[in-house]
């Protein structure tokens, strides 16, 4: 077995000082996520993506793959970070790099995205990339809107979004709305008309297939907050095996070395499958787990 000295540093509770120890063991699991909130990293993998604000916090900085990188792993994908569409700006801090995520049962309850002309420009319920895009595409502000229809669907999430995070606004009706954002409420009735009249006739030019939310008012209170387009996840990482042991440079294992969670890589190629990190996190957790335990039984696989 090779022998890995981890240097740990940590802030013990009692002391508040900083205290740094190695760990030395036969088995390493690396599951020390992603690097979506270091800017140096994402300037070096996926620079396009280097300008973005992300909903991870500041704990996301990559320096598992780095360990891993320094001493022979092979990293892999590292371009790949996902763009989530939705991110709420905190009208307090509107620049800060981390921001709150706008789940996406938000719009699939029937929020709008609309510009800061009042206006829809995009399927809402479309595939993140193509909704990215299309915000990307729109000068000003971007607000996502819920009537009480969608409110009614997903309450605890807009309660905690109001209360909490404070990233959602009230509004008593389109014509306060459209007061802040210094236009005719014209053009408000114009877009939840427009919005109607597609889900009765079940089309829109959009291609959104099916249309939450319905009818929209003038009239009905909203809850309504500004979103942009934000970093949530890195599919790039340490290259692995199916039994999540780490590979190096020429694909050999690195014995005793194993990697899970966001810091592997090549499991969900360009996006997560089935849109989540059940497979990387949860799966080859797991796997890693019985690999170390096999390791160090000589063979013998754990009971989990």
């Amino acid at each position: 077995f090779l022998v890995f000295t981890i240097t740990v540093p940590f802030t013990p509770v009692t002391m508040g000082a900083l205290v740094v120890i190695d760990i030395d063991g036969f088995v390493v699991v690396m599951a020390t996520g992603g690097f979506c909130y270091n800017v140096d990293m994402l300037k070096q993998y996926s620079p396009t993506n280097a300008n973005l604000s992300t909903t991870n916090g500041h704990w996301a900085n990559g320096e598992g793959m780095l360990v891993a990188r320094d001493i022979g792993a092979k990293l892999v994908d590292m371009a790949c970070v996902q763009v989530h569409p939705t991110g709420f700006i905190d009208p307090k801090e509107p620049k800060a790099r981390e921001k709150t995520l706008a789940a996406e049962c938000l719009r699939a309850a029937g929020a709008l995205l609309i510009n800061q002309e009042g206006h829809r420009f995009v399927n809402e319920l479309g595939h993140r990339d193509d909704v990215t895009s299309a915000e990307k595409g729109q000068k000003g502000k971007i607000r996502l809107v819920l009537n009480p229809i969608a409110v009614a669907e997903v309450e605890p999430h807009v309660r905690m979004y109001t209360n909490f995070f404070k990233v959602l606004k009230p509004y008593k009706d389109s014509y306060a709305l459209a007061k802040d954002m210094g236009i005719s409420v014209d053009a408000l009735k114009d877009t939840f008309d427009t919005y109607n009249e597609a889900a009765r006739k079940g089309w829109c030019p959009s291609g959104k297939p099916r249309f939450p939310g319905t009818p929209y008012r003038i009239d009905q209170e909203l809850r309504v907050g500004f979103v942009e387009p934000v970093l949530h996840y890195v599919m790039g990482g340490i290259s692995i095996n199916p039994a999540a042991e780490a590979l190096d440079n020429n694909d050999r294992v690195i014995p005793g070395l194993f990697a899970c969670g966001e810091t592997a890589g090549g499991v969900h190629g360009r996006n997560r499958l089935a849109g989540n990190s059940l497979v990387e996190c949860v799966v080859y957790g797991r796997v890693a787990g019985n690999s170390c335990i096999k390791m160090l039984n000589q063979g013998r696989r754990s009971k989990l």
